[in-house]
């Protein structure tokens, strides 16, 4: 089995932009990227064994403006691009209420030879 937070953390350690898991803690030091696996299935089996997994993430960029989201979303489609992952999909998503917090989301899957 592999962890597909580890190896998506991998390719977040490249940007400028802080990472977390999940959810962040705080919003008073922006901007600031979030992650977790959405599945991770077994893509193939050799020899009663897995041999193919297929991991499937979700990111959400937190920002103070539009702009910089969409930046930060460039630069994360480059370098994952780069490592082997497929963007599935991207959306802003509501502002945060009562706040100047912009929220753009993104999904991407990677097969991994195990």
């Amino acid at each position: 089995m592999l962890d597909i937070n580890y190896e998506l953390q991998k390719s977040l350690r490249r940007l400028d932009t802080k990472s977390v898991y999940q959810y962040p803690e705080s919003f008073a030091e922006l901007p600031v990227i979030s992650y977790y696996t959405l599945t991770d299935k077994i893509k193939m089996f050799v020899d009663n064994g897995a041999f193919i997994e297929e991991g499937y993430v979700n990111l959400d960029i937190w920002t103070k403006t539009p702009k910089e989201g969409f930046d930060i979303a460039d630069n994360i489609d480059a370098v994952l691009s780069e490592d082997g992952w497929i963007r599935q999909f991207m959306m802003d998503m509501k502002k945060e209420s009562d706040e100047r917090i912009y929220h753009r989301t993104m999904r991407f899957k990677k097969q991994f030879i195990i």
